[in-house]
């Protein structure tokens, strides 16, 4: 959809008082902007997923919710009925 081509009634209060050369110039702020922020959070995905990785890799391997409860129901199985496994 082009800017000329959207009605002045469905732009908001402050974009109607703009002329087109002004509309034009605040889009393509908005668009080196929001490219800018798209570069930084695929920077810090990378970042995040790298980190994750040495966290959590096997080798330093970090007990879940799921397995403190399997430990924890075969611990009390074992409690009650030393043959329970």
């Amino acid at each position: 959809m082009k800017l000329a081509e959207v009605p002045k009634e469905q732009l908001p209060e402050s974009k109607r008082r703009m002329n087109a050369e002004e509309q034009r110039a605040h889009l393509a702020q908005k668009s080196r902007d929001r490219a800018r922020i798209q570069a930084e959070i695929q920077k810090l995905r990378v970042e995040r997923n790298q980190f994750l990785s040495r966290e959590f890799n096997e080798d330093n391997a970090v007990a879940t919710l799921d397995d403190a409860i399997i430990g924890a129901v075969r611990e009390q199985g074992r409690r009650k009925n030393p043959a329970w496994e």
